[in-house]
């Protein structure tokens, strides 16, 4: 007799400054292995969750998605998982799905957030990049920003990888937003590439601050001229927002409500 195997859905969120990336590896703790250790103590069976995607050391998930396969009934597991996982790690929500939907690949549209603050707060350190921005120049980053949206290769903004068979990326938000003393650059696109966002906003604050002409930055996007790898902002502003499953550009990421 076969045994059922049912396709469950992960909704969770965790502190990158406390793991080695999401993807599991050697002697390292990483947010997969963690899942995968505890759920296999809870359901006493092999488990792989496969994730919406990989986030590098450092970097954060406010809304992050997986799935895994499990042939035992989960009752009560959201509970008893989050009593056994760390504290910087929280399920949202399990659900069960169907069998051929995967956290990865069957996602439309991506949303990244990063947080830049413009003074150190003992209490929001691992959380933002502390930058005094009151000067910059806005003009130029919102042009900068702009050009986000009317290029498509973005492989001088991401690191070297052979296994990307291209750099192409479709950007629809690409948006700079004032709360107090932080800001905040939301950036939508179906697909990220490897530093990708990192290297968006160290080069769009190096616009601003006048270390970085606008003719560079557009060399970059239409030529794939290089950027100096100095550009790369610091991964603890960066949080992976949003995860979106609908072929429709979903509203509050579409650009167009956005000006």
């Amino acid at each position: 007799m076969m045994t059922q195997v049912s396709r469950y859905k992960l909704t969770l969120s965790y502190d990158g400054q406390a793991f080695f990336g999401w993807q599991v590896q050697p002697e390292y703790r990483t947010v997969q292995g963690v899942l995968q250790e505890n759920l296999e103590k809870l359901l006493q069976e092999e488990i792989i969750v496969t994730g919406c995607g990989r986030t590098d050391r450092g970097v954060h998930a406010s809304h992050y998605v997986a799935h895994f396969d499990a042939q035992k009934e989960l009752d009560s597991l959201l509970y008893r998982l989050n009593k056994m996982l760390p504290d910087e790690v929280i399920v949202h929500e399990c659900t069960p799905v169907a069998a051929d939907f995967h956290a990865r690949y069957a996602a439309r549209w991506r949303t990244y957030k990063y947080h830049i603050a413009n003074k150190r707060n003992p209490f929001t350190y691992r959380f933002r990049w502390v930058q005094a921005f009151d000067q910059w120049n806005w003009a130029s980053i919102k042009e900068g920003s702009e050009m986000l949206m009317k290029y498509d290769d973005f492989q001088a903004m991401s690191k070297r990888d052979d296994s990307q068979e291209h750099y192409h990326c479709e950007v629809v938000q690409a948006q700079w937003d004032r709360q107090s003393n932080e800001l905040v650059f939301t950036i939508t696109a179906r697909r990220f590439l490897h530093n990708m966002v990192r290297r968006i906003v160290g080069g769009l604050s190096d616009l601003g601050q006048g270390k970085l002409s606008i003719g560079d930055w557009e060399s970059a996007l239409r030529d794939g001229k290089p950027l100096p790898k100095s550009l790369t902002a610091p991964p603890q502003g960066l949080f992976l927002a949003g995860i979106s499953y609908e072929d429709a550009l979903p509203m509050e990421f579409d650009s167009r409500n956005n000006g």
